[in-house]
């Protein structure tokens, strides 16, 4: 199995500036998992929602494809960090009670991936898959992001077309739960946001196709329009869940 890797060339970025989710979201992931012993986190990333997990969990495994990201992941006792792809996790037949998918499902092989999921889990096992989507903050300051967006508009993979349909579109084989809205809101410098967005998937296939910085073309005009770059402005997002239960 292949492994498309568009993080492990930015995972210091990654780690660094990356949102982090909110504790309410994982206050409900822990309430409605029969058991609280095991907990896979996977595509873990920088590893924030593997730590998360691990104030609710005994043991958590935090698994990624990109050893790179795993070498910067969050250090903690209770989360135990392996290379491995989703679709192959070498983990033990009905030994998790909760798989975690942050914002990574759509770079997945997604059926194989399914199967391993309902290979691992327990029974009344809960898997909980989530993304978002572009952040929002005020509108006189957006308005400037306009161009940049446009011009990385064919540089993202195509399988962002499933965030934006907010994971809704993908066959979930699984008796799905209804789940409360949670949004992410952080007060950002523009250092912060200049940095989330530099770890974005197309901004980095920008600088490898055209070798050249996509933000810092249009760096001048973002940073009239948000002025003293140390003023905190609010960002938020909306995190779109599908929870399910084998």
């Amino acid at each position: 199995m292949t492994f498309n890797d568009h993080f492990s060339n930015q995972a210091a970025t990654y780690r660094r500036f990356r949102p982090h989710y909110p504790k309410e979201l994982f206050d409900f992931l822990a309430s409605i998992t029969p058991t609280k012993q095991r907990a896979w986190d996977c595509a873990t990333g920088n590893g924030q929602a593997a730590v998360a997990l691990a104030d609710y969990f005994e043991k958590v495994t935090a698994t990624d494809a990109s050893e790179e990201q795993i070498k910067l992941a969050i250090e903690h006792s209770s989360v135990q960090y392996e290379v491995a792809t989703a679709e192959n996790s070498e983990l033990d037949d009905q030994s998790q009670d909760l798989i975690t998918i942050a914002n990574a499902l759509h770079w997945f092989d997604i059926e194989p991936f399914f199967v391993e999921a309902q290979r691992v889990l327990k029974p009344k096992g809960v898997i909980a898959a989530w993304c978002y989507e572009a952040f929002h903050i005020e509108e006189s300051v957006s308005q400037t992001f306009d161009a940049l967006y446009v011009e990385l508009k064919t540089f993202w993979p195509k399988q962002i077309k499933l965030v934006r349909d907010q994971y809704k579109t993908i066959d979930f084989p699984f008796e799905e739960i209804h789940t409360p809205k949670f949004e992410m809101k952080l007060e950002w410098d523009l250092t912060q946001c200049l940095g989330y967005m530099s770890s974005w998937s197309a901004v980095q296939t920008y600088r490898k196709e055209l070798g050249k910085d996509p933000i810092e073309k249009h760096f001048d005009a973002i940073c009239d329009a948000w002025g003293d770059h140390t003023k905190k402005r609010t960002v938020t997002w909306q995190v779109h869940l599908r929870v399910g239960r084998v």
